[in-house]
Formats: C-alpha cells, structure tokens, sequence
C-alpha cells in the first residue's frame, strides 16, 4: 500500500474511532480540529472535499454515518455519529454448501496475490466456529485465479482506492501503445484476467488482456474514478473479447518429443520444426508453455512472446 493510501486508510479509521464514541454526534468544527488530516487542511474548503469524500467512502463500505441535530441551543447546528448498534454485524451463519463455496473460493487465490488475505479471511471465519466441512477439503477441483502477471498488483489498488491508471499495452500482433483507463474491475475470463474499464483516449469502454500489459503501471489520485450504476464486467469482457488470431506456428521441436503436436502438424517423429495451424493463438499459447523446453516457438512473433511471457511468470512464483 502507498504512503498515501495508508495515511487516507488511518485518517477514516480515526473518524470511524471519533463518530462510534459520540452518542450525540460530532460537529464539523470540532472534527475539523481533532482529526490530524482535517487540522493540516490548507482551508475550510479543502477540509469540507475531504470530508464529505471520507464520509462517502465510509458509506461505500457500508459504515452507516447518521446526520443528528445537535443539542446545542441552535435549530441549525447538526452532527455526525454512528450508531454501533446499526454498525455491528449480526451473527454469521452459512450453509454446508456456502463454506464448502468459500474454501474453493481461497484455494482459487492459493497461488495469487491474494493468498494472504484469502487465507486469513478464511481461519477468521474458522476462529468464530465456522468451520469448513470434511468435505470441502476434499473437493476433487482445483480452482486457480492468475495473477502472476506483473501488472496485476498494482491494478487492484488502483482499483481500489479508484485511481486512473497508465500503462504499455501490445494487442496482438501491433507495436505497444500507452492507454490512459479509468478502472473499473478485473474479470477472469478463459484462464486470463482482464482490465475493464473506460479508455479516456478513445472514450468507449475497453476489456484490457492484463498479460499483455508492459512495463509499470502508473496511478493517478484517489477517488478519481466512478464506475456507472449497474455496469456488468463479465458482459463488457465477452463484448470486448476475444481479440484472438489464427494461423500457423512454425515450431522446433526436440526430436521423439511433443508427439501429439507432430500429428497434428502431419510431421515426423524426429522432425526439427513442424508447421502447426490454429485457430485460438491464446489456447496454443497455453499449450506450447506446458511443453517447456521441448518445444521453441519460431513463428509468429506475438505467440513467441505470450509463450515466453506464461513461461516467466511460472517461474517468478
């Protein structure tokens, strides 16, 4: 987390510590002077942004932040408070079905970035007595979410402290172009995560392959992006994609080796190289990289550097 992702993070946190000990309410003139953040604002203008940003913020997360009238003497003097009572959770329960949901649901994450938060999520519900059924764990499915790609991390803060981003981007078989996108969520679609978002230069919504971003991410300022009211990702994903390629790969292959290859290339077993034709660039990408060194990519270039991308990625893990 950034510095000043931590420092927003601890300054809501604080606010949510001042209106949950309140049981009359706060007013703004003295949250403006207890709450280090709303003390070092340059004016009342900039606390008043920042304050109503925060109070959005918390209701984004489902914190409820009343406005009361306060007991002041004056009709028009009001306050802000939280009602614990409205702030605390009811008891959790979950069906056999909801838990067994959950572990796949962790598992899926087991080789991400997400591991750590995934599993901790997961023994907290267990600390409370929830536990994950037999069963579960041995469910015979293996669910994994890939965020190998190098982008990725810096993708889902951006997304969650909704901040525009820029970045490289090399659709297939093109030279890499700078996008600017406000993001909106990242959908795993065919074994790949895609970016959703809005294109600012084109000013359409664009579904951004992550594996084929370059080089860092930049992010702009919090709380710069909006996604619109009822925006669907997976819909948008499968209108935007896939942006797939056919043709033939040309192939070297070590000889007696990657034989179901050879017959669908018509080729010898102790043929060098072997033409082989496709239909789905992204589905031989994934085939090619599970034969390791048996098999180099010679031709064409973009599939030679998907492979060559899947390959790194395996091994950065």
């Amino acid at each position: 987390m950034t510095g000043g992702a931590t420092r927003r993070s601890e300054r809501l946190l604080t606010l949510v510590f001042v209106l949950l000990n309140s049981s009359r309410g706060v007013s703004r003139a003295r949250l403006r002077s207890t709450i280090p953040d709303y003390v070092a604002s340059d004016s009342d203008q900039a606390f008043e942004r920042m304050f109503e940003r925060d109070k959005d913020a918390l209701r984004e997360l489902g914190i409820p932040v009343d406005t009361v009238q306060l007991e002041s003497g004056y009709d028009d003097e009001w306050g802000y408070r939280i009602d614990p009572r409205a702030y605390e959770l009811p008891d959790l329960t979950f069906t056999t079905d909801e838990m067994v949901a959950l572990e796949l649901a962790a598992r899926a994450w087991s080789a991400a970035a997400l591991e750590g938060p995934a599993s901790a999520a997961l023994r907290k519900l267990e600390s409370v007595g929830l536990e994950v059924p037999d069963d579960a764990r041995g469910v015979p499915v293996e669910p994994r979410l890939s965020a190998s790609d190098p982008a990725f991390p810096d993708l889902l803060r951006a997304i969650v402290d909704k901040r525009s981003v820029e970045f490289s981007y090399r659709k297939l078989g093109s030279t890499p172009e700078t996008r600017h996108v406000e993001p909106w969520g990242l959908v795993l679609r065919l074994g790949h995560t895609y970016l959703v978002g809005l294109d600012t230069d084109r000013g359409a919504t664009r579904a951004f392959r992550v594996s084929r971003i370059e080089g860092a991410v930049k992010a702009g300022r919090p709380d710069a992006v909006t996604v619109p009211e009822g925006t669907d990702l997976r819909t948008l994903v499968g209108d935007g994609e896939p942006e797939d390629a056919s043709g033939v790969a040309r192939l070297r292959v070590v000889p007696q080796r990657a034989m179901r290859l050879r017959q669908r290339a018509g080729a010898t077993p102790d043929a060098a190289e072997i033409d082989l034709p496709f239909r789905s660039l992204d589905r031989l990408e994934r085939e090619l990289a599970a034969y390791g060194p048996d098999v180099l990519v010679l031709d064409p270039p973009e599939l030679r550097a998907a492979v060559i991308r899947r390959l790194q990625g395996v091994l950065s893990r």
